[in-house]
């Protein structure tokens, strides 16, 4: 008789593992147990107190979760209103570029004259280049022109590196761009 009653159990704890609320399994277990006429009365009773021992910390444990839940979402808030600020930043940042980039698109088109400045053409760049497309190109050059790139012609290279690192330094130098 308590085989049958434990595979019962087993069946129906398995079955209402999918529901995954610890109250509804809870108070469904109970039901069961309850509305089992096949049993007499003390079996229902002792089936009963079986489930309460067995669920009661499940319970606890889910209050405590749910307590846990409500802190979650305090946590989630405080997560939101940070990087609400480093949105904020990061719109500032745009904002900055993007006023480089209008400002170095002015500059080319109210240019005077055909003459270019010889050390900006001398890179490929434009005098009115923001400064982030000036140290992008700096690296560019660095990877391109590096002597362990040209082991044959390893002096040429050293060369041709330095001065290119001459240059972009005196471009830094006008500029106010920090190495």
């Amino acid at each position: 008789m308590f085989a049958l009653v434990g595979t019962v159990l087993v069946a129906a704890e398995y079955v209402l593992e999918t529901i995954g609320a610890v109250r509804l399994r809870l108070v469904l277990m109970v039901v069961l147990s309850l509305s089992m006429g096949l049993l007499p009365p003390w079996a229902n009773l002792m089936l009963a107190w079986v489930l309460v021992l067995r669920y009661m910390p499940l319970a606890v444990r889910w209050r405590g979760l749910w307590r846990e839940e409500r802190w979650g979402h305090r946590a989630a808030r405080e997560a939101a209103a940070e990087l609400t600020d480093d949105l904020a930043w990061a719109r500032g940042r745009i904002a900055a570029l993007e006023r480089q980039l209008a400002r170095a698109g002015d500059l080319a088109t109210s240019r005077p004259g055909p003459v270019p400045d010889p050390l900006y053409h001398s890179l490929g760049l434009h005098p009115g280049s923001p400064d982030w497309l000036v140290v992008a190109a700096r690296r560019a050059f660095r990877v391109r022109l590096h002597p362990d790139r040209h082991p044959r012609h390893r002096q040429q290279a050293h060369e041709r590196f330095t001065l290119a690192e001459a240059r972009f330094a005196e471009i830094y130098a006008r500029r106010g761009i920090e190495a």
